[in-house]
C-alpha cells in the first residue's frame, strides 16, 4: 500500500510515504489511485485516500491540499485551503 522512504527515518516528526497501487478499492488499472483526474470513480478515490491516510496515521481532521503534478521549476507556497494546485513542488510552514 505504501513505501516509507529511508531518507526520512531520522525525522520522526515528518510523515513521508509513497503510495502504491496495491490494496485500493478501485478496479484495475487504478488500484489505490489517489487522483480525481485520471478517470477513476470519485467515490473510490475518496475511499482510497481514507485508507491510505489511515494506514500512515494521518488524522481524520487534517487539512489537505492536492497537487496535479507537472514537471517544471514551479514551487507553490501552501498557506491553507488552496484546493488543487498544479506545481512541481509544494512547500508549507504549517505543521
Amino acid at each position: 500500500m505504501y513505501i516509507r522512504p529511508d531518507i526520512f527515518k531520522n525525522f520522526p516528526e515528518l510523515i513521508a510515504a509513497q503510495s502504491t497501487r496495491e490494496h485500493g478499492v478501485s478496479p484495475y488499472p487504478y488500484g489505490l489511485n489517489l487522483s480525481n483526474h485520471v478517470g477513476d470513480d470519485p467515490a473510490n478515490v475518496t475511499e482510497n485516500r481514507r485508507l491510505f491516510y489511515e494506514r500512515i496515521d494521518i488524522p481524520t481532521d487534517a487539512r489537505f491540499v492536492y497537487q496535479n503534478q507537472i514537471h517544471s521549476a514551479n514551487v507553490n507556497l501552501v498557506l491553507g485551503d488552496e484546493g488543487i494546485l498544479k506545481e512541481t513542488d509544494l512547500l508549507t510552514p504549517e505543521p
